[in-house]
């Protein structure tokens, strides 16, 4: 009963009964059992009889080793025990007897809790063991079926969004089933990129629209493989038609996808093959594509139809030890070259397998036992990995080949692009025979041409000597044209018939020549047994005569060259010299034959030298310039040579010409130009390129070492003035003393220039300080200011100078020569005949000049001068007669400024010829405008020394008169003295220019220069004006009194006015006029005043 209830889990109760217990268990299906704890049955059903085919009362009190085989009690033996330990039983499938079972057994416990046995029941269930067995059979064959299809299935629940895979679709897809996210999203994702739009509309389509859907697409690996699918699907929905589940297939079609493309690339080779055959051959038989072009055109299609990046065409010499590309495309670039040679015997094999099989199809070239020779030398240097090689055959032998190179991995070649590069092949060599077979009918063409084209005359002619062909040019041979039906007795006596059968007879040949007018020929007469004739060429070898006259001529040039010439052979052993040769070095042809030209060597050249000449004619061919050589009596002079290597037909050094000439006069010659270069031609001292180069070398030196460095700035004092009185001799006398006295004076070290005129500096290095450099300026004062002989007298001269210090006034050449001549201009204009050295306020100074400089320019140009008039008195009637023009600056700042403070400055910037050039438009301007007023004045206008030196005073002059039309014996020009002794003749000449004009001429402050009375009788003045400053002493100064007295009586024996100036009080007023002074001005009547004020005056009249 304790085993009932823990079998079927019954409680005891009354209503459990033996009765019922008994007959549950033996009519059970199952077997069941209670054992005790030595394992011997207690209890057993009918159902053990059925088992193990023993009544079941024979079974109680015994083991299951005494029932059942060894194996199977060994086997629930081991269960039982199993059951006994464990507090929750065993619960098995065990095979018994080869059926399978299912096995429940538990410990039996007693009322007082201790174990009392083991209770068991066993299931048939060998029926639903075979059913899940093939079930798992069935499920097995079914997987197995889909991996050999490559086929799966799946399920997507749209109501919960999961998507269920068979073991099929994981493998397709690669995908690791438990990495999957298995939702729609997840499978788009494994997708190819280009097919995800295209996909999801179809799916979304299909289940939109109810039906089916069927698609292939790509699925993109992860190792970038592509994979092909059909997908095919359907949508379950419920009965408000609202989307359950889809489920469908996968199917991999990539094998059948690849053989479809693969068909498909197939016929678009084949297609893109046949236009690319049909438009070359098109290309090729074009009249103007040549050999080189078609080599091109076939290159460049297989490259573009195979997609080769080299594609090239190889020339086997005959020999077939050489290969020369004659052409090679490189797609990349897409350049075209030629040219490259390599050596066929350094690959065997590849040539091997060229003459076993036509073509070689390298897929890996570089481990093909037919390519792997170009492994090292060609096909890893250019990345090469497969070459695709077909022979080109001509008449059944191998001439070239056609190499298709694929760079970057290896290819596999296929069929239809080997067929198509043999096809390649084949027109390189139908080209080569087309350009043969033009070729040939070119040449047939032209042998047929050459003989009536030929320059030279061609004739053939019977055994008789009758001529049967004759060309152009025997035709108009001159002298005796042939043609047919002529003789060659004619042409050439010696022809008799009996000679020309010997020839024919024999096959020999000789050969006549003969001159014809102005021609000379040479005939070649061939005879021929078949057919039996004679063959005649002519050759004009009229120029073979002129070059044998140009040889007598070379050869006479050779001897009476002047330019020394010696032939040496290619070791440099001398073969022939001309007479000049001889007359440079001294040495006769006897002696210099067979040496080596070493023997003139002056010893003044090292070794690099001669070698870099002998480098130079081995690279260029020649070499020319200048060496040093020795006289055979010892004397070394210098030689202008030129050294040719000539060369024999085969390019070798056949010999050597050296042609040479004695420079020694021109070495000298430019020795002096140099030295003229550099040094002044009057005095022989440095000028102004020596001396920025001396300066330049002083100041590096003085940089270098820290020293000092003093540049002088020379001039000498009214230098002009010796120059003006003297003459320009005399002045270059005096500049060559002084240039002499000034170099004894000075070191070695230092440097004397002349740089222009009476202006010289001195640069003198390493001076140390600057009172050691004024005391070499004292020097050099003292040594200028000596009396030196000129012209029979002695003359005493003055010096000025300037000093600037390097590094204290200026760091450069420029710098310092500026500053030197800013102190030198300082020392003139602060009483001359002293140095000043340089200071920054000297500068400040010069600046100050060019601001006023630039000021008077841009006075001139916005019209600031004015004229002031000053008028002039007839003494003996008081009346006006004229008036003197006289500058002013009317600044619009500074106000007036008197002409003292900036007419100097003008005449020395020389603004002065255009200000003058104002004035005297001006003047005349106002003339005109008193002139048509009835004012009867003359106007008086000073002209300036620069504006006399002006080329076109004249011109100005008469562009004055003619603008304003005004009378000209109303104008009067005031000249200085200084003016007119400069160059006294040309100042004449222009004087009477002025005077031809009826221009008056006045000369202004007469008596302060230096002209003589000779000379101013030759000037022909109208006017003298005595100078203010004789005026200024009268009538109590006697010396000035006495002035004034010579000067109007000169001018009255002279037939002239004088006229005073400055005159200030009644005393000056009457001595003149007491004197026979005709006319005056001055402050007693009237200060400079404006025209519009001076008007007023001249109509008045003075008490005498």
């Amino acid at each position: 009963r304790k085993a009932v209830q823990i079998l079927f889990g019954h409680q005891e109760s009354a209503e459990v009964n033996n009765a019922f217990i008994e007959a549950l268990i033996d009519d059970a299906p199952s077997l069941i059992f209670f054992k005790d704890l030595n394992f011997r049955y207690v209890l057993a059903n009918r159902a053990h009889e059925r088992l193990l085919g023993c009544p079941v009362a024979k079974m109680l009190g015994k083991t299951d080793f005494d029932l059942m085989p060894e194996e199977v009690a060994r086997q629930c033996r081991a269960s039982d025990q199993a059951a006994l330990a464990s507090d929750e039983g065993v619960h098995v499938e065990e095979c018994l007897f080869g059926r399978w079972y299912e096995v429940f057994k538990h410990a039996v416990h007693g009322e007082d809790g201790r174990v009392i046995g083991i209770a068991g029941i066993i299931h048939d269930i060998h029926h639903v063991k075979q059913l899940y067995q093939e079930l798992q059979e069935s499920e097995k064959r079914h997987l197995e079926a889909q991996k050999l299809a490559n086929f799966g299935h799946w399920e997507l629940d749209l109501v919960h969004n999961r998507l269920w895979w068979s073991d099929g679709v994981f493998r397709i897809f690669e995908i690791d089933p438990h990495s999957f996210e298995a939702s729609y999203e997840a499978f788009l994702k494994t997708v190819h990129p280009d097919d995800r739009d295209m996909v999801d509309r179809a799916y979304t389509a299909s289940v939109a629209n109810h039906k089916p859907y069927q698609i292939e697409h790509r699925l993109l690996m992860n190792d970038g493989r592509i994979k092909w699918v059909l997908e095919r699907g359907r949508t379950d929905y419920d009965q408000q038609g609202k989307p359950l589940r889809s489920i469908g297939t996968v199917l991999d079609i990539t094998q059948s996808k690849q053989v479809e493309l693969e068909k498909q690339a197939l016929a678009d080779r084949l297609t893109r093959q046949h236009s690319a055959i049909i438009e070359l051959d098109k290309r090729l038989h074009e009249p103007a594509c040549r050999l080189t072009e078609a080599f091109q055109l076939i290159c460049e299609t297989a490259s573009e139809v195979l997609d080769v990046e080299r594609a090239s065409i190889w020339r086997l010499s005959p020999d077939g030890r050489k290969l020369t590309c004659l052409e090679l495309f490189c797609k990349g670039t897409g350049e075209h070259s030629s040219g490259l040679e390599l050596s066929a015997d350094d690959y065997p094999a590849y040539f091997q397998a060229l003459a076993e099989g036509r073509q070689i199809a390298a897929h890996e070239a570089r481990r093909d036992p037919r390519t792997r020779e170009f492994r090292e030398s060609y096909l890893q240097p250019l990345n090469i990995h497969a070459m695709l090689d077909t022979a080109i055959h001509l008449n059944g032998r191998l001439i070239g080949i056609l190499c298709l190179e694929h760079v970057g991995t290896p290819r596999r070649w296929q069929p239809d692009e080997m067929r198509f590069a043999m096809e390649l092949a084949d027109k390189v060599t139908h080209a080569m025979l087309s350009e043969q077979r033009q070729q040939a009918e070119a040449e047939s063409r032209a042998m047929a041409s050459f003989a009536e084209h030929n320059p030279a005359p061609v004739m053939r002619a019977d055994p008789s000597g009758r001529v049967i062909m004759a060309n152009k040019a025997a035709r108009q041979i001159e002298g005796q044209p042939m043609d047919v039906g002529s003789r060659l007795e004619q042409l050439l006596p010696e022809l008799k018939p009996s000679v020309l059968e010997e020839l024919i007879r024999n096959g020999r040949q000789i050969t006549l020549q003969r001159s014809l007018g102005t021609r000379h020929y040479q005939f070649l007469i061939l005879g021929l047994a078949k057919p039996a004739c004679v063959h005649v060429y002519g050759s004009d070898i009229t120029e073979l005569y002129k070059m044998q006259e140009k040889l007598l001529l070379t050869s006479a040039v050779f001897q009476n060259s002047p330019m020394g010439i010696l032939i040496t052979d290619a070791d440099k052993h001398i073969l022939l010299v001309n007479p000049a040769f001889t007359r440079i070095t001294g040495y006769s042809p006897d002696e210099v034959l067979g040496k080596n030209p070493r023997i003139l060597r002056s010893g003044k050249h090292d070794a690099a030298f001669y070698q870099r000449i002998w480098s130079t004619i081995k690279q260029h061919g020649c070499w020319q310039g200048e060496i040093w050589n020795r006289h055979k009596s010892g004397e070394v002079y210098p030689q202008w040579e030129s050294i040719s290597a000539i060369r024999d037909e085969h390019g070798r050094i056949s010999h050597y010409v050296g042609i040479f000439t004695d420079i020694t006069e021109k070495k000298q010659a430019e020795r002096f130009m140099e030295h003229l270069a550099n040094h002044d031609a009057l005095t022989n001292l440095a000028n102004r390129n020596l001396l920025m180069d001396r300066l330049q070398q002083a100041i590096a030196q003085a940089e270098r070492l820290g020293q000092r460095v003093a540049l002088l700035a020379c001039d000498l004092d009214d230098f002009k003035h010796i120059n003006d009185t003297l003459g320009h001799p005399a002045g270059d006398s005096l500049l060559q003393m002084v240039a002499s006295n000034l170099v004894n004076c000075l070191r070695d070290t230092d440097t004397a220039a002349r740089v222009g005129g009476d202006e010289f500096f001195i640069v003198l290095p390493d001076i140390g300080n600057a009172n050691n450099a004024l005391i070499v300026a004292d020097k050099v004062m003292h040594a200028l200011n000596q009396p030196i002989p000129v012209e029979d007298q002695m003359l005493t001269i003055t010096s000025s100078l300037g000093l600037a210090l390097y590094p204290d006034n200026g760091r450069d050449p420029d710098t310092l020569i500026k500053h030197a001549d800013i102190a030198l201009y300082r020392a003139k204009n602060h009483g001359k005949n002293r140095c000043e050295c340089f200071s920054q306020a000297m500068s400040d100074e010069l600046q100050q000049r060019r601001a006023m400089e630039q000021e008077m320019l841009k006075a001139l140009e916005q019209k600031q001068f004015v004229l002031h008039y000053q008028p002039q008195i007839e003494l003996a009637t008081g009346s006006v007669v004229g008036v003197e023009a006289l500058l002013r600056w009317q600044h619009p700042q500074k106000g007036l400024i008197p002409p003292f403070k900036f007419i100097p400055l003008a005449e020395e910037t020389g603004l002065i010829v255009d200000i003058g050039h104002w004035v005297l438009l001006e003047a005349c301007r106002q003339q005109k405008i008193w002139q048509q007023q009835g004012l009867d004045v003359r106007m008086a206008v000073n002209l300036s020394p620069r504006q006399f030196e002006d080329d076109k005073l004249v011109d100005k002059v008469g562009e004055a008169i003619n603008c304003h039309d005004i009378e000209t014996g109303r104008l009067e020009l005031e000249l200085t003295e200084s003016c007119l002794m400069n160059d006294p003749e040309s100042a004449i000449r222009l004087m009477q220019h002025f005077k031809s004009l009826g221009i008056k001429l006045a000369m202004d402050d007469f008596g302060t220069g230096y002209s003589s009375l000779t000379q101013l009788k030759r000037f022909s003045m109208d006017t003298l004006k005595i100078d203010q400053s004789f005026v200024r002493g009268l009538p109590d100064d006697s010396q000035d009194a006495e002035i004034a007295k010579t000067i109007i009586a000169m001018g009255a024996t002279m037939n002239m006015r004088t006229l005073a100036e400055g005159v200030e009080t009644v005393e000056q007023l009457r001595f003149l006029k007491e004197n026979g002074c005709l006319e005056v001005q001055g402050y007693f009547f009237s200060k400079p005043l404006p025209a519009e004020q001076i008007e007023a005056l001249l109509s008045k009249r003075w008490s005498a």
